[in-house]
This record gives C-alpha cells, sequence and structure tokens, in this order.
C-alpha cells in the first residue's frame, strides 16, 4: 500500500490558489475590465449604498412625508 503525501498535497494546493488568485480571476472582476472601470463601478455601488442609507434614517425620523403640523401659531 502506497503511503500519501500530505505535505505534497498541501504544498501543491496552496500553489493551484495562489496561482489561481494572481492570474487575474481574483478581486479585480472580470479580465475584460480596466482598473478605471473596477473603481468606478465601486464608487457608484457605495453611492447608491449610502442613498439606501439616507432613505433609511429618514425614514425611522419621519422625515420622508410632509408634516401635518400647521405653519402658523395657534394660540
Amino acid at each position: 500500500m502506497k503511503k500519501v503525501n500530505v505535505a505534497a498535497w498541501v504544498r501543491s494546493f496552496l500553489l493551484l490558489c495562489i496561482l489561481v488568485l494572481m492570474g487575474g480571476c481574483g478581486l479585480n472582476g472580470t479580465p475584460e475590465e480596466t482598473t478605471d472601470e473596477v473603481a468606478s463601478r465601486h464608487k457608484h455601488i457605495l453611492w447608491n449604498d449610502m442613498k439606501q442609507v439616507q432613505s433609511d434614517i429618514d425614514a425611522i425620523f419621519m422625515l420622508d412625508k410632509p408634516t401635518k403640523l400647521n405653519e402658523r401659531i395657534i394660540r
């Protein structure tokens, strides 16, 4: 019966993971996108998320609806 060399398998797996991450399949998006396009996409996503947070805060403090209070002081 052949003995399995676990250290060689682990080294091979780690090398494969490093090659995949460094080879363009990592966090940069698709290969046909430039770094400027990725940065622009990320900027748009953050802008959209902040608008949603602002909308949620307005709804919590009831700032999204007109007030029912009268503009004049009534005594």
